[in-house]
């Protein structure tokens, strides 16, 4: 029993280092995105019809890694399950630094994964926080839980 709660007293030591450092490094060369949340949203929309639609974009990898070396500016912070199947970059449509993931089994967010959506909000300036879920019967459908006009069936009007 002992050597379960050292254990854990050291993940947590561990956890605390971690977020000191996130918490002290700047976000460098990173502008605050000039996207209003209703734009973020309508980008997300947009791309998730283009990836319905089997019409996705190209991407530049390499140049767009080299510019995100001098940091990064997410639109948007996704809060994901774990579902393999289911990848927001993809998804969405979207490239490298455009959107800050979140994964967690379930969906469920624990102190680790809030502290790094808050990371996103206050120190990289993500103005829009999306709730992904999968649909039970069909994991490709996403259901969302963010602000929107229309929900999909069998999400709950309040969502």
């Amino acid at each position: 029993m002992k050597d379960h709660l050292r254990l854990r007293a050291a993940w947590f030591r561990y956890f605390l280092l971690l977020l000191a450092l996130a918490v002290a490094l700047p976000a460098a060369g990173s502008d605050p995105p000039s996207v209003s949340p209703d734009e973020a949203l309508a980008r997300l929309r947009v791309g998730n019809g283009q990836f319905v639609a089997g019409k996705l974009k190209a991407k530049h990898v390499v140049s767009e890694r080299k510019r995100l070396l001098k940091g990064q500016a997410p639109y948007a912070i996704v809060l994901s399950c774990s579902d393999s199947r289911v990848p927001p970059e993809l998804v969405f449509d979207e490239s490298l630094g455009k959107l800050f993931v979140v994964r967690v089994a379930g969906n469920v967010v624990d102190p680790v994964a809030l502290g790094s959506i808050e990371y996103a909000a206050e120190h990289l300036h993500s103005r829009l926080l999306l709730c992904l879920a999968t649909n039970r019967a069909a994991p490709w459908r996403l259901r969302w839980l963010a602000a929107t006009s229309r929900p999909t069936s069998g999400a709950s009007s309040n969502a």
